[in-house]
């Protein structure tokens, strides 16, 4: 059982896929589809300005782009725009550009890679003591 804190409101709850308790559920949701609503009549629509127009907190609305349930289209500029956790490129949704996503994949296979072969080699791991055992 894993135990995390809302994303909303902060209260601990037994975590399902979801980041924000069940009591905060059907408000994140509506919130979603205000969100989502807005920026198909506004698609070039900074963070600022969806939050400042629909009411909806500018950190909800980047958190829905973090978690790629939106995808900010068209920005003019910066204002508002996501950028990548690893380089600071600006993206429109999610944690990282594609060229880091790219970059971290490559490591997790060569990391990947390193451990099945040290498991691999694991067993075939001679001590002094095993040798002369044998004799």
């Amino acid at each position: 059982m894993e135990l995390r804190n809302c994303r909303r409101c902060g209260f601990l709850f037994r975590f399902k896929g979801y980041y924000v308790c069940p009591n905060c559920q059907a408000l994140d949701e509506r919130d979603f589809q205000v969100v989502k609503e807005y920026l198909r009549n506004h698609p070039r629509a900074s963070t600022v300005e969806v939050s400042k127009d629909t009411g909806v907190d500018a950190s909800v609305v980047n958190r829905f782009l973090r978690e790629g349930r939106l995808r900010a289209e068209g920005y003019q500029g910066t204002d508002g725009m996501l950028s990548c956790d690893a380089c600071g490129t600006a993206i429109n949704q999610g944690r990282y550009c594609e060229k880091c996503l790219a970059t971290l994949q490559q490591e997790l296979k060569r990391a990947s890679a390193g451990l099945r072969q040290a498991q691999e080699n694991r067993g075939k791991v001679h001590t002094i003591k095993s040798i002369k055992d044998k004799f």
